[in-house]
């Protein structure tokens, strides 16, 4: 029986749904040690279903109740708990099983992961709490930190009510704090917001500033952050939130994604804000930076300071290579951050810094003007205070700025005209010195010149000088000749009639010219011409001793070369040819008092002259000066002795003087009277003979410039048939000029003789040589009207001698045959053409010369055989070309 007994209690604990009342009779009917073990055994068998052991705590507790065991009851009721619980969880997906066999360690354990299912709720939470006597303050606390650390969405509802049940308030505000400063990211604007409103609510923050830290988020809120993390927000994100910091170096620390955008909130209100805002800074963000730097309480004078070397920097590419590259900031755009730096002295140290930095002339002479203003500003502030000490720095600082502007004004006028040199660079402070160097260094430049007066005007702008002053300054030192005139000592080169500044290209420019030079650009002045016209009129006719004849004539040469006609008789109120006839008085007493012969205007005027000429002849026939100007006063006051100029033309030819005998002779040719003087022929011939002596071939440039000038002078002669053109064509030969002594054939004026010497020059040269030649004449544009002629005499040549095929294959080879053509002279060269078999150039040949002449309408070879006809051609016979 007791077997039976034994396994029908077996058989009833082990169905999948326990009969409660069959297997409690069961039980009661065995001793009460054997049945507590039939269940504890087979509790523990089924472990693993939760079902089956809630149905054996049930009847175990029903039978420790019948059976008085009191300790049965309670076992089974903590049993029953656990596997309900179990249960329950199961349809989460929550193991329990570590709990259900565990004590309340492992139990407490199963709340952090019931914290991070969405689906327990908080009256979940606090049921088992109580099953499980856990402490439901410590749970809520832990629930409040995972749902603000680990929970992204819809935390904010569930930890509002979490914190409504928390009661007591020093571990709530001991778990806010610790969520604020340690375990919620810097980047998380909204868990930081929620915890900071909180944190208000308890009232016991006063340290963590929860008030700043709200309006501080506000205004993050709306920031989007453009540089990357600093070095100083890595170390601080290490320091705080990174286990192993000590381990990590910069580069390894990874910052959250959120770093990309935002800014971190910790290290901005209890670190050092500006590390982290100064990479931030730059002109587009420096608006949106201001609010947050007024709720950090940053000292106006460092934020902006920063700002502005931040805004520069930038632009210098001296930051971090983190940091964008920017277009170089100009002074308006710091302008608004240096005005809000509130320490004067501050601001205007800050505003010379900017003066050195900034990239532009422009906006460093800004930043000067605002240093400048802020300085007296300064010196203003410090008056009204009574300060005497700082006054007096500020009335320094004045001054040097004054001057620092002055000079940075100045350098930026002379580098926007490209007179950056150091000569000038250096004189930048000296504003005289450096308008007189200007327009001594400027006018007698071979360089564009820059607008010198518009320059010099700016210069004594700054300077508060007197321009006109200084003008007149450089009129009284530099009209006054030196008596070092390359024109003095070489008086054989040039007339006294032609213009002092204008210089030949291989002549070296004397002081005296360069003054000339300086001065004409000087006084040429639009605006002020009429004034300056009346100054060298004053000059010219002064009473003053010290003014020189030759100083009038340079007045008056600078006045001519500046002013037009009617302006100068307007001004003086007489005739421009007195003007004029005043100049040269002056230049003849100037020439006088060269020769040691010194008298005035008046004195000049009045004598004879006549007896002056014939006085000069006498005493100073030797001497060139006096040479040229016994001509000059000869050719103005108009004294034809023809005994007198044959002297003279002699003397000027013995003293070689070759440049100024042809200016005499070309003025004598335009006055026929001078025409009848016995030795006009002979010195002409000299003369142009002249620049051949001594010389040969090759030519050097002068010589050739010299021996040129005698073909020019050729056709200004006035009696050329009178002249030895023979010679002149020799001469030219002997010197390898042979397009020159062609130009001179040309004026030769018998047939027979022209041919003789065209011969003479042609013959013998080879092909390259002739064409050489026809080259010469194309490349002398410039002297195309003495050589137009020159190339028929060439083709008349070969076509005499019958040297066609000179040419032949040349580019000259079209226009010769041309002219052959325009001068109906083309039989030779068809008789040519036909007997080399060249058939159809003939034909061409004669077809050009119907076009040309409209002979005939003929075409082809009925055309050749027409001109052959008609010109009765010797050698050709009409057969002869039926059979071609």
């Amino acid at each position: 029986v007791h077997d039976l007994l034994n396994s029908l209690i077996n058989k009833s604990l082990s169905c999948r749904r326990i009969d409660h009342g069959y297997a409690l009779a069961l039980l009661l009917m065995v001793p009460p040690k054997q049945a507590i073990e039939k269940l504890h055994a087979m509790r523990s068998r089924s472990a693993s279903s939760y079902s089956k052991v809630i149905a054996l705590c049930k009847l175990a507790i029903d039978y420790g109740c019948l059976v008085t065991q009191p300790s049965v009851v309670e076992l089974s009721k903590g049993i029953l708990s656990s596997a309900e619980w179990g249960k329950r969880l199961s349809k989460y997906k929550i193991s329990f099983t570590e709990a259900f066999r565990g004590g309340g360690q492992e139990k407490a354990k199963v709340l952090l992961v019931l914290f991070r299912h969405r689906g327990i709720d908080l009256n979940l939470l606090f049921q088992y709490c109580c099953d499980f006597e856990l402490d439901i303050q410590s749970m809520l606390l832990s629930y409040l930190k995972v749902l603000l650390t680990e929970w992204e969405e819809g935390f904010q509802e569930r930890a509002v009510v979490v914190i409504k049940n928390i009661t007591n308030q020093t571990a709530l505000h001991e778990r806010l704090v610790n969520l604020l400063t340690v375990k919620v990211m810097p980047y998380d604007y909204e868990r930081i917001t929620f915890l900071l409103e909180n944190v208000i609510r308890v009232e016991q923050a006063v340290q963590l500033r929860p008030e700043q830290g709200l309006l501080l988020l506000d205004c993050l809120k709306r920031y989007c952050r453009v540089a990357p993390p600093t070095d100083y927000e890595k170390q601080w994100f290490a320091e705080h939130y990174c286990a192993n910091q000590e381990q990590l170096s910069l580069v390894e620390i990874d910052l959250p994604e959120l770093s990309k955008t935002r800014l971190p909130f910790h290290s901005l209100l209890y670190g050092s804000p500006m590390k982290i805002i100064q990479s931030e800074l730059s002109k587009t963000t420096v608006g949106k930076l201001m609010p947050i730097a007024k709720i950090l309480k940053l000292p106006p004078n460092d934020f902006f300071f920063s700002a502005i070397t931040s805004v520069v920097n930038q632009s210098q590419g001296s930051l971090p290579s983190t940091q964008l590259p920017t277009p170089s900031p100009t002074f308006a755009d710091i302008a608004p951050m240096l005005d809000k730096i509130q320490d004067c002295s501050f601001a205007l140290t800050v505003a010379k810094w900017l003066a050195k930095e900034l990239h532009s002339d422009a906006d460093r002479l800004e930043a000067l003007k605002a240093a400048l203003m802020i300085a007296r500003q300064w010196k203003e502030q410090a008056l009204a205070a009574k300060a005497e000490d700082q006054s007096r720095a500020a009335s320094e600082r004045v001054e040097m700025l004054q001057q620092l502007l002055k000079l940075s004004q100045t350098e930026r006028l002379l580098r926007q005209h490209k007179l950056d040199q150091k000569e000038y660079l250096q004189l930048s402070n000296q504003g005289a010195t450096l308008i007189i160097t200007l327009f001594s260094d400027i006018p007698v430049s071979k360089k564009p010149a820059p607008p010198v007066h518009d320059i010099a005007a700016q210069i004594a702008h700054l300077y508060n000088l007197n321009l006109d002053k200084i003008k007149r300054n450089l009129l009284e030192q530099w009209l006054p000749a030196t008596g070092s005139s390359k024109r003095d000592m070489d008086i054989t080169q040039v007339s006294m009639l032609e213009d002092p500044t204008d210089l030949g290209e291989e002549e070296e420019e004397s002081e005296d010219q360069l003054n000339m030079k300086r001065l004409i650009y000087l006084m040429n002045v639009p605006d002020n011409l009429e004034a300056h016209t009346l100054l060298l009129l004053n000059w010219a006719k002064r009473t003053s001793s010290s003014a020189s004849p030759l100083s009038r004539v340079r007045a008056l040469q600078i006045l001519f070369a500046i002013a037009p006609p009617d302006l100068i008789e307007r001004t003086s109120g007489t005739p421009i040819k007195e003007v004029r006839d005043y100049m040269q008085r002056a230049l003849f007493v100037s020439e006088l008092e060269a020769l040691h012969m010194s008298t005035s205007l008046s004195a000049f005027q009045s004598c004879k002259k006549e007896g002056l000429v014939k006085s000069l002849w006498r005493n100073h026939a030797q001497e060139p000066r006096a040479m040229r100007l016994i001509c000059e006063l000869c050719l103005f006051y108009e004294i034809f002795d023809a005994s007198l100029w044959a002297r003279l033309l002699e003397q000027l030819l013995a003293m070689n003087m070759l440049p100024y005998l042809r200016h005499v002779l070309t003025t004598l040719a335009s006055h026929s009277g001078h025409w009848s003087i016995s030795s006009m022929p002979a010195v002409w011939q000299k003369m142009l003979l002249a620049p051949f002596q001594e010389v040969i071939s090759p030519l050097m440039d002068i010589q050739k410039r010299e021996c040129e000038e005698s073909l020019k002078m050729l056709y200004l002669c006035p009696f050329p048939f009178e002249l030895n053109l023979n010679a002149v064509v020799t001469a030219y030969c002997s010197v390898e000029m042979r397009v020159h002594a062609l130009a001179v054939v040309l004026m030769i004026p018998t047939t027979a003789e022209r041919e003789r010497a065209v011969k003479g020059i042609l013959c013998g040269l080879k092909r390259d040589q002739l064409i050489s030649l026809l080259q010469e004449l194309r490349q002398d544009e410039d002297q195309s009207t003495y050589f137009s002629g020159v190339p028929e005499l060439v083709y008349m040549h070969l076509n005499s001698m019958e040297q066609h095929e000179t040419l032949l294959g040349s580019s000259h080879f079209t226009n010769y045959v041309h002219f052959l053509i325009s001068k109906k002279l083309l039989d030779s060269l068809l008789i040519k053409t036909l007997q080399v078999n060249r058939m159809k150039e003939a034909i061409q040949l004669v077809e050009l010369y119907n076009d040309c002449h409209q002979a005939s309408q003929a075409k082809g070879i009925e055309a050749l055989k027409e001109y052959v006809s008609v010109r009765e051609l010797k050698g050709l016979k009409l057969e002869y070309l039926s059979e071609q």
